[in-house]
């Protein structure tokens, strides 16, 4: 093995130099798990607040110039989050969110809810069935400033609508016939 000779005044900065790094990397990694730790509990206020019909919170935790991604479409801002709130809470005014799982790193959030309501006003033109519901939601949220910025948004439409009649599911096969 080869050995270099290496003043001592550059061993003892090159250790320094290495403690320094070295807790750079375990302080900005405490400072991500902080930052999602907190980013975790504004959405559950958000929910609990939600589950209580308190909308308004929405001005509180949503910035005003917000992205949705859903549905195929690009929304804007802290209004339409409730404008799609509204239209869930006419269909299924009991409307409650189920966190199942919830993950959060930095400023990046993602959940698996299992929301549940009674089918008890219209919704997507179909009648009041007065059918219980689950609806799967996995939205993923990117937070600045103790806001939500950004959040794209997927749920089981078909099985919501399987369940309120909207869509009719046959067991049939399309076999052709002689």
């Amino acid at each position: 093995m080869r050995k270099f000779n290496v003043p001592k005044s550059i061993e003892v900065k090159f250790v320094v130099a290495s403690v320094f790094v070295l807790f750079s990397l375990f302080s900005c990694t405490d400072r991500a798990i902080k930052k999602g730790d907190e980013n975790k509990e504004i959405f559950k206020h958000l929910l609990a607040e939600m589950d209580e019909g308190n909308s308004s919170i929405a001005d509180e935790v949503i910035s005003a110039d917000c992205i949705w991604h859903m549905g195929g479409m690009d929304l804007t801002g802290y209004k339409a989050f409730k404008e799609s709130d509204s239209i869930f809470r006419i269909g299924f005014p009991d409307l409650k969110h189920g966190i199942e799982d919830l993950i959060a790193e930095g400023d990046m959030l993602a959940a698996r809810l299992r929301n549940t309501g009674t089918h008890n006003g219209f919704f997507s033109g179909i009648k009041p069935t007065g059918e219980k519901v689950i609806i799967t939601v996995q939205p993923i949220y990117r937070f600045e400033g103790g806001k939500i910025v950004e959040g794209w948004i997927e749920y089981d439409a078909l099985g919501l609508m399987l369940q309120i009649g909207g869509v009719n599911y046959s067991d049939q096969s399309n076999s052709e016939t002689d």
